[in-house]
């Protein structure tokens, strides 16, 4: 059996009208309901002016995995923090604003993201350490309905 976490994934940016049955149906994809106590999400939580929240128990690997790709195919900002599962692996909080494929982040159980030496000695100088935590704490606008498809802007690079 795969190693499962519970996780919350924030939605926020650009989203086409059209898009919203699909983003739900990605939604339900991974289980992910409105709040912890299982109510579910429907087309009137996804709000023009609001950050859509959803939240899941044993996901595999932490992550929303439908709703991550569907967000990441059509440039929709979405930042997840995912618990740790004892013995795998730890916190994390991944950032995709949009416009490349997420970056992860190893955080603490405050959310507070976390760089341990080789991942400094990694990055080169303080400033470009600044500029990492800076990018871990995106802060994600609200939703934007618009009336036509976002362009699918979700491409690897070497961002870790």
């Amino acid at each position: 059996m795969a190693d499962r976490a519970s996780a919350m994934i924030r939605i926020g940016g650009t989203i086409s009208r059209n898009l919203i049955p699909a983003l739900l149906e990605a939604i339900e994809c991974d289980g992910g309901k409105a709040d912890w106590e299982g109510n579910s999400i429907e087309f009137s939580h996804i709000a023009d002016g609001h950050i859509l929240e959803v939240c899941a128990y044993e996901l595999i690997g932490g992550q929303f995995e439908c709703v991550e790709a569907f967000c990441c195919n059509h440039g929709i900002a979405f930042v997840r923090r995912s618990d740790a599962c004892s013995g795998a692996f730890g916190p994390e909080r991944a950032v995709h604003t949009g416009d490349r494929a997420p970056r992860h982040y190893e955080v603490n159980d405050a959310d507070q993201i976390v760089l341990n030496q080789r991942e400094l000695n990694d990055l080169g100088s303080i400033a470009a350490a600044n500029a990492w935590f800076q990018a871990g704490d995106f802060a994600l606008p609200p939703l934007s309905i618009g009336t036509r498809e976002s362009p699918s802007l979700c491409r690897e690079n070497g961002d870790g």
